[in-house]
């Protein structure tokens, strides 16, 4: 078997890559199980109980899609880390599995980045967060940019010869050119805000009626 000198690799697979070698990512699984009905049940609900107004309908239809998608990848993500980690040999790493947790972990971010781009225009402009507040949120945004637009970064000269990737994996979470990173249980959060949001939304005669209520013991 071919041994590999660990240095290499975190020259040309990503920083930090030699150090990488276990992981506490929180488990997602129990979460939510019955998101993949959730679009079904926003037809069902949309037809035989109340509908949203276009494009509001349009817009939730998408935003009750990317949450579920966020927590699918969260999930695929973790579950092709902990793969790859449990037959770690540090002189002959399976980048294959290491690069399909990855691209999981891509998706994830992306998804929770297009959800609360939607959530801020259903919500009339005001977000999960703002510009520069350091929530788990911002950063999770952030880094799916880097995802998104690793050209911008590369022609700014802000990728190095160590950033083969635009976001790697570390023990503790994800990191991302710039100096950007999120912990596995802040993105977990997200997608679980996410997802609870989603719950909500599928039913637009059950979300009317509870934000009215919260609203009339608000104002009493």
């Amino acid at each position: 078997m071919v041994q590999w000198n660990p240095d290499l690799f975190d020259k040309y697979v990503s920083p930090d890559f030699s150090s990488f070698q276990s992981a506490e990512i929180p488990d997602i699984v129990n979460e939510y199980a019955g998101a993949k009905h959730w679009m079904l049940d926003y037809f069902l609900n949309t037809v035989l109980r109340s509908r949203w107004k276009t494009p509001v309908y349009q817009c939730v239809a998408d935003f009750i899609r990317r949450a579920e998608w966020a927590l699918t990848s969260y999930g695929q993500a973790r579950a092709f880390t902990l793969a790859y980690l449990d037959n770690h040999d540090p002189t002959n790493p399976t980048l294959t599995q290491y690069y399909k947790a990855l691209n999981e972990w891509e998706t994830c971010l992306i998804q929770i980045q297009i959800a609360l781009d939607l959530f801020r225009w259903v919500n009339k402009g005001e977000g999960a967060f703002v510009s520069g507040d350091g929530s788990a949120e911002q950063r999770c945004y952030d880094i799916a940019n880097k995802v998104k637009h690793l050209a911008n970064d590369l022609k700014s000269e802000a990728v190095t010869e160590d950033h083969v990737t635009p976001i790697w994996s570390v023990e503790d979470g994800i990191k991302a050119i710039g100096g950007l990173s999120c912990n596995y249980e802040e993105v977990r959060t997200v997608v679980l805000d996410l997802c609870k949001l989603a719950e909500e939304l599928k039913d637009p005669l059950t979300f009317r009626e509870n934000t009215l209520a919260s609203r009339a013991v608000e104002n009493h």
